[in-house]
C-alpha cells in the first residue's frame, strides 16, 4: 500500500514539472481507483487534462469529472490531508463560472487545522510551495500555516 502511494506521489510530482507525464499518473491512479487516494489522484489527472485541453467542451467535461471524483475521495476518507490538499489546489485554479470553489474555505480551514500532519507529510515542500503562491487562502490562514 505504501509503495502504491509513493508511486502516485512520485508520478504527481513528475507531472507537475512535466505535463507529458500525466498519462502515467492517470494510469497509476486508475489502477488504485478503489482507494480514496487513487480517486483523488485520478481526479487530479483529469484536472490536468482539463487545464491542458484547447477545447472548451473538453475542459468543462474533464473538470466536471475531476470534481465528481474529488467528491467521492473526500466522502470515502474525509480526514485525509493529502486528498483535501489535492481538492483545494484543483478548486483554487478553476474559473469561478464552474462553481467549484464552494469547498475552498472548508478545505483551507481543514488544512490549517491539520498543520502538524502537513508538516510531516511526504509532499510537504510541494504543498507549502503551492500555499505560498495561491490566492485562495485568507491572510489569517496564511499566517496560521506559517507563510
Amino acid at each position: 500500500m505504501a509503495s502504491n502511494q509513493q508511486a502516485l506521489r512520485q508520478s504527481y510530482l513528475e507531472t507537475l514539472s512535466n505535463p507529458t507525464h500525466n498519462s502515467t499518473l492517470a494510469r497509476l491512479a486508475q489502477s488504485q481507483i478503489s482507494s480514496s487516494l487513487g480517486k483523488a489522484y485520478y481526479a487530479t489527472s483529469l484536472g490536468f487534462e482539463a487545464r491542458d485541453s484547447y477545447w472548451p467542451a473538453t475542459k468543462y467535461s474533464k473538470a466536471q469529472s475531476a470534481w465528481a471524483y474529488f467528491g467521492k475521495a473526500v466522502t470515502q476518507d474525509p480526514n485525509n490531508t493529502e486528498i483535501r490538499f489535492l481538492r483545494f489546489s484543483f478548486a483554487c485554479s478553476t474559473p469561478d463560472f464552474l462553481d467549484m470553489k464552494g469547498q475552498l474555505n472548508t478545505d483551507a480551514q481543514f488544512l490549517v487545522n491539520h498543520k502538524a500532519e502537513l508538516d510531516a507529510h511526504a509532499l510537504r515542500s510541494t504543498m507549502y510551495a503551492y500555499f505560498r503562491q495561491c490566492g485562495c487562502l485568507s491572510n489569517q490562514q496564511r499566517q496560521l500555516l506559517g507563510l
